[in-house]
This record gives C-alpha cells, sequence and structure tokens, in this order.
C-alpha cells in the first residue's frame, strides 16, 4: 500500500532512513574492531619504547654518577669505589711483609758522644720475625784499632801550656754483642716530591748485651804490660725506621742507647746511629 503525503513517497523515506542507519552502525563496528586490533601493538611498542628509555637513562645516570658505566678493570680499584660508595671500609694488603722471614743488615754507624772518642762502627744483624709485628735480633759491631778517632779535646788539653796535662784515656770500647726484641707497631707510606713512593715501618728495640773494653794497664804496672780486656754487660735500647725498596730488600736508620758501667764507677751511655741495608730471606707469602 502506498502513502503519499504532501508529494513525498513515506515508504522510500524509510527504507532510505533504515538503508542509512546500517551503514552507521557498520561503519562503527569496523572502527571498533580497527581500534582492537591495533591496541595491543600499540602497547607492545609503549612498553618496548618504555624499557629502551629507562636503558638509556640509566646508561646517561652511570656516565654522568660514575657508576654503571664506570669501567673499573682493576679489582683493587673497584673495590675501593664501591666500598667509598657504600661507606664500606675496604682492608688492603700489605705488599712487603716480614711474617716468618729472616732479616740480614749490614750496617755502618758512629758513636759521637764520648768527649776524648769518636767511634765509627761497622757491624751486621740477623733476625727472624715470628709474626709481623714482634722479631728477634742479634747484632755484632767492631768499633776498635783504626776506627777510633780521637777528639780535638785531647789535643787541646795536651797543647794547653798552663795545664800541663797528660791526656791518658781510660777505656776504648772495641766490640759489641747483643740480642734484642723487635716490635714494629706503625706501617705507612712515604712519597718523595710526589716521585717516589715507599713503604716504611717504625720499630722499638729493646735487649740485653755485652760490650768489649780495651784499658791501658795502672801506671804502677810494669813496662810492656798488655791492656786489659774487660767485657761489662750491658742494656740496649732503641728505635728505627726501616723503608723498603721491594719485597727483597730495605734501606735502614736505627738509633741505639747503650748502657754499661764504666771503669772506675759511673755509668756510660753510648749513643750510636747507623744507616744498613737489608735483605729478606725465606718465604715471602
Amino acid at each position: 500500500m502506498m502513502m503519499r503525503n504532501n508529494g513525498w513517497n513515506l515508504d522510500g523515506v524509510e527504507t532510505m532512513t533504515m538503508a542509512r542507519g546500517r551503514r552507521r552502525w557498520t561503519a562503527v563496528i569496523a572502527v571498533a574492531m580497527a581500534a582492537a586490533l591495533w591496541a595491543p601493538e600499540a602497547f607492545a611498542q609503549d612498553e618496548g619504547g618504555g624499557d629502551a628509555a629507562v636503558a638509556e637513562d640509566a646508561a646517561a645516570g652511570g656516565e654522568a654518577g660514575g657508576g654503571a658505566g664506570l669501567e673499573l678493570e682493576d679489582p683493587t680499584e673497584r673495590d675501593l669505589y664501591w666500598g667509598d660508595r657504600r661507606d664500606v671500609s675496604v682492608v688492603q694488603k700489605r705488599l712487603f711483609t716480614k711474617d716468618g722471614r729472616l732479616e740480614v743488615t749490614a750496617y755502618s754507624g758512629v758513636i759521637p758522644n764520648d768527649s776524648f772518642m769518636t767511634y765509627i762502627a761497622v757491624g751486621g744483624r740477623v733476625g727472624y720475625y715470628f709474626v709481623e709485628s714482634i722479631g728477634v735480633e742479634v747484632s755484632g759491631a767492631y768499633s776498635g784499632g783504626a776506627l777510633q778517632i780521637e777528639s780535638g779535646l785531647s789535643d787541646d788539653l795536651r797543647n794547653d801550656e798552663d795545664l800541663q796535662a797528660s791526656v791518658r784515656l781510660l777505656s776504648r770500647q772495641n766490640y759489641r754483642l747483643n740480642a734484642a726484641v723487635t716490635w714494629s707497631p706503625f706501617y705507612g707510606k712515604f712519597a718523595l716530591i710526589d716521585a717516589w713512593l715507599s713503604n716504611f715501618d717504625i720499630y722499638l728495640v729493646g735487649g740485653l748485651g755485652v760490650v768489649v773494653t780495651e784499658s791501658p794497664p795502672p801506671l804502677s804496672a810494669p813496662a810492656g804490660t798488655a791492656n786489659e780486656v774487660d767485657p761489662k754487660p750491658e742494656g740496649v735500647l732503641g728505635a728505627g725506621i726501616r723503608f723498603f725498596v721491594n719485597d727483597f730488600t730495605s734501606v735502614r736508620l736505627d738509633y741505639r742507647q747503650g748502657i754499661f758501667e764504666k771503669l772506675g764507677g759511673g755509668v756510660s751511655t753510648p749513643s750510636e746511629i747507623s744507616l744498613g741495608a737489608s735483605f729478606f730471606l725465606l718465604g715471602d707469602d
């Protein structure tokens, strides 16, 4: 049945309206399906880009802060670096050790504090270290004969016309032999003008020994009487510093203070300053 109203065909209008509605819904459904297919791919791309950005940020942060981007090939430098970053102390192994090793030293020194005589001492030391800081040492030195130099005081007294003195030395120190315990409480490094770096340790010494003195015969003795040789017990105190050249060689600067009873009563306190070269034997682990 056809209905006309004011010249319009109502069936045709209804048909066109329904067709347009179907096309509109078809377009909406197509767009929705396209969006559903495209969304996972876009989400994956976003995730990949985020990871890349995070990686780039981490790399940039490492380069700027010296963290992950810092390459430290030396394990010691790496440990020190991370120890500093984490505020953790890193204990470094000693480069030069004495534990369980034998030390042989050759030295020369001077005993300058006698008013009438200066002694040049030539000797040696042999020591063994039970642990890194404690050891024992045996020392021996010769300071007789040509190594004894009379001071100017003797000549001044002899040549003084008013005094007309006859200078006669009562005792000369010819030999020394002692045994001591050494204790090394300090260990460190020393730099000289930023050009030479040396490890060193400082040690204390205490022990007992004997000093062999030589005295002229009494004035009442017959002519040709030989000098008297008298060994005397001697206490020894001292200190020193050792500079390590390498794992087997070091240079030592020593001070020794001897104490013994002198001829005629009283106490003699010879002070020896010496410089020597020492060599370490046995294991180095």
